[in-house]
C-alpha cells in the first residue's frame, strides 16, 4: 500500500514494516528498468543472477523513533558503464512526504554511512587477501610449469 506521493503509507497503528519498505523499493527499482524480484538486505554488493550488469546494495536499520529504514542504491552497468554509478538511490525516509525530524534523518544518514564504511573495509580486506594469495602463487611459480610444451622455455 502506498500513498499518493509514492511512499509507503503508514497503517492506522503508525508503523511501517521492513517488508513494506522493501516492496516499495522494488517497485521503485522496477520503474527505473532495474528488474529485481527480491533484495538481500545488509548483504553488501549484489548482482542479479545471470544478469551481472544489474547490481544493488541494500542497507537497513532502525531509526531513533523505532521505525525501520531502508536505503537501496542500484544500477545497470550497461547503461552507466560501471558498477559505481547508480541509476536509483531509494531512501525510505525521504519517500511519500514522510515527516522525519532533522535529528532522525541525521541518525539514519550516520547509520547508512557506517554500513558503507563497513562494506568498503570488508572489500579492502578481501582484495588484500586475494593480492597476497596471488603474490604467493606468482613467487612460487617456476619456468617449468606443468610440463606443458607451450610453457617450456628454450
Amino acid at each position: 500500500m502506498t500513498s499518493r506521493h509514492g511512499g509507503p503509507r503508514r497503517p492506522a497503528g503508525g508503523s511501517v514494516t521492513l517488508a513494506d519498505l522493501t516492496a516499495q523499493a522494488l517497485v521503485t527499482l522496477q520503474a527505473a528498468g532495474l528488474d529485481f524480484e527480491s533484495l538481500e538486505l545488509n548483504a553488501g554488493f549484489r548482482r542479479k543472477p545471470r544478469h551481472d550488469h544489474l547490481w544493488y546494495v541494500a542497507d537497513t536499520g532502525v531509526g531513533r523513533n523505532g521505525q525501520p529504514w531502508l536505503m537501496v542504491t542500484a544500477g545497470n552497468a550497461k547503461v552507466t558503464g560501471d558498477v559505481s554509478t547508480p541509476l536509483v538511490v531509494y531512501k525510505s525516509w525521504e519517500r511519500g512526504g514522510a515527516t522525519t525530524d532533522p535529528a532522525e534523518a541525521a541518525d539514519i544518514r550516520r547509520q547508512a554511512e557506517q554500513a558503507a564504511r563497513r562494506r568498503r573495509e570488508e572489500d579492502k580486506a578481501r582484495r588484500e587477501t586475494a593480492a597476497q594469495q596471488t603474490r604467493a602463487l606468482w613467487c612460487s611459480a617456476t619456468a617449468q610449469v606443468n610440463g606443458h610444451p607451450y610453457l617450456q622455455t628454450t
